[in-house]
């Protein structure tokens, strides 16, 4: 997401939330084109309410384990892999979902699709929450506007139901000079009574078939989203749906732009070919606990970035606890990115990150290898 500037970055573009539609469920199956044995396309652009012109996609990627540990990797179609992951499981029969921020392909069969690959057997489902389009000035909807985050909603000690709703009200926390559309949230799953998943949808409309959060029983997950708002009475936010018994904790970690907020070029979004810039696998040395580690951003990017869209996922960790991540060289905030639950665990989340000129710091509570 770039800074405010003098001219607006080549290949911006403007979010358009909407509401979760599923564009992809491999278990029907419907939405796909197998391209290999471990390969996916998927069409995006000209789906389901998604115009051809779509030039990238926020989509939550969920997939079914059938096999051992596994990962999932989307990007561009047509676009050689580029050895990156988006989500990742741990064992057979697990359902893991994660937010993906991806650039759609362009040229021939792979305009307006992804493709999505996968280590081993898995079924996968696709369910979009928002898609951008080209920028050639300033807008003022669609714009992301980064803050420092704040819980809205922590329903514990009393647990919510299977098949209970949790209103996410959120009538006069927000800017108005922004006109917020959307909020950027994690929502985390406490204390879960059995597997099951959550799903975000705006106040006003009826729950659609999509999953934003999988999780299983006994265990803490947290899961970006993007959170388009809808009016119901007096009230403004979202709704959250728990399909078994679960706490639902809420931290809201930026704002969509709506029509009436200033015309800006600040925070238009950049889609790019996904990269990695961390994996401290290479080094042989996993970053103990209330170590940090800083990594750089590309020169070209780090002048002009104010916040990147990235998969942060740790593996082989040492113990429970939490990783933060922060604009290297600024204040770290006492908020967590990713948790995990004990040792050995490999875990994903999806980040905003706020960046500086210094790149990206990662701080560790429980110590594992970091890949960003």
């Amino acid at each position: 997401f770039s800074r405010s500037a003098l001219a607006v970055e080549p290949g911006a573009s403007h979010l358009v939330p909407m509401a979760p539609v599923r564009v992809c469920d491999t278990r029907v199956p419907f939405g796909s084109r197998r391209l290999s044995s471990s390969t996916i396309r998927v069409s995006v652009a000209g789906v389901r309410g998604v115009p051809k012109n779509a030039v990238a996609a926020v989509m939550t990627v969920t997939g079914v384990n059938l096999s051992g540990g596994n990962w999932l990797s989307v990007y561009p179609a047509g676009t050689a892999w580029p050895g990156t992951s988006s989500s990742n499981s741990e064992y057979g029969g697990q359902a893991i979902a994660n937010l993906v921020t991806v650039k759609l392909g362009r040229g021939g069969g792979a305009t307006g699709a992804v493709d999505i690959r996968s280590l081993g057997p898995t079924h996968v489902v696709v369910d979009v929450v928002g898609y951008y389009l080209a920028a050639t000035g300033p807008v003022s909807a669609g714009r992301f506007e980064a803050i420092d985050p704040y819980r809205v909603v922590d329903t514990r000690p009393r647990r919510p139901l299977a098949g209970a709703t949790v209103p996410v009200n959120l009538k006069g926390l927000l800017p108005a000079h922004l006109d917020v559309q959307a909020v950027v949230a994690n929502i985390t799953a406490v204390d879960t009574a059995s597997g099951g998943f959550f799903t975000v949808y705006p106040f006003g409309q009826e729950r659609p078939t999509a999953s934003s959060l999988n999780y299983a029983g006994g265990e803490i997950r947290a899961g970006a989203t993007v959170a388009k708002l809808g009016v119901s009475g007096s009230r403004v936010g979202f709704n959250v749906y728990t399909m078994s018994a679960a706490h639902v904790v809420v931290d809201i970690a930026g704002f969509i732009t709506g029509p009436k907020a200033p015309s800006s070029d600040k925070g238009l979004f950049v889609p790019i070919d996904p990269q990695r810039l961390l994996d401290t696998r290479l080094r042989r040395r996993r970053e103990w606990p209330g170590g940090t580690v800083t990594f750089a951003l590309p020169p070209a990017m780090a002048s002009r970035a104010r916040t990147v869209a990235m998969n942060l996922a740790v593996t082989s960790t040492i113990g429970p606890g939490y990783f933060t991540t922060y604009a290297a060289q600024t204040p770290r905030r006492f908020v967590s990115s990713l948790n995990a639950m004990g040792a050995g665990q490999t875990v994903a989340n999806h980040n905003f990150t706020n960046v500086s000129t210094a790149g990206i710091s990662c701080f560790t509570r429980s110590g594992a290898h970091i890949i960003a």
